[in-house]
């Protein structure tokens, strides 16, 4: 797998993604899925991982949107069983739970925020300035504090976790944010909507 790949995999497992072991499979499967407006985004991560195996394909949603109750067309890209998805599967889980650690923050790069930011990432009105949060609810706060820190050493960006356990860049990283995201995000235009700037 290369550096690029496991980068990738490493801030896709923070955001959208879903790496799991397949019944009657030893090793582990990567599997991600988007709604129509990051149908680009979602290829290009396809063909990011081709290497390794991956489809793209679309389908119908089986469960109708809760506003509109219309059925809308999801896209998902999935890989085969690979080894070295098992270990990242390994580091990740702990007792079927996913969880943040230090072991998987030393890959964690720019390149790996701004795919947490593409895949859960959203701009906020909280304040006049205007910031940006990152949904990450579905970690729990031990994980959510562990990453917290690690966003202060390695970038030297302050957050804060928010009643709904989502974290909200604070508004004096706002730019120092937007600055090691932009140049990724610029590679995928059609995602360029998640920032302020263009």
């Amino acid at each position: 797998m290369e550096k690029i790949q496991r980068e990738f995999l490493i801030g896709c497992m923070l955001g959208d993604g879903n790496i799991k072991i397949p019944s009657g499979c030893k090793n582990a499967m990567f599997q991600c899925q988007h709604g129509p407006k990051q149908i680009e985004y979602n290829k290009w991560k396809c063909e990011l991982l081709s290497s390794l195996g991956s489809k793209f394909y679309t389908y119908i949603r089986k469960t109708p949107n809760k506003k509109t109750n219309k059925f809308y067309e999801a896209n998902i890209t999935a890989t085969k069983c690979n080894k070295e998805l098992t270990e990242i599967y390994n580091m990740f889980y702990k007792n079927k739970k996913k969880v943040i650690t230090r072991e998987i923050l030393e890959e964690f790069t720019p390149f790996s925020l701004a795919i947490l930011f593409m895949d859960d990432g959203s701009k906020t009105t909280q304040s006049q300035y205007g910031t940006y949060t990152i949904a990450s609810c579905g970690f729990d706060s031990e994980s959510l504090s562990i990453f917290q820190a690690f966003l202060k050493d390695k970038f030297n960006i302050d957050t804060s976790i928010t009643y709904d356990n989502r974290i909200y860049i604070k508004v004096n990283s706002k730019n120092l944010f937007e600055y090691l995201v932009k140049p990724h995000i610029q590679k995928i235009p059609s995602m360029l909507y998640k920032l302020y700037v263009s």
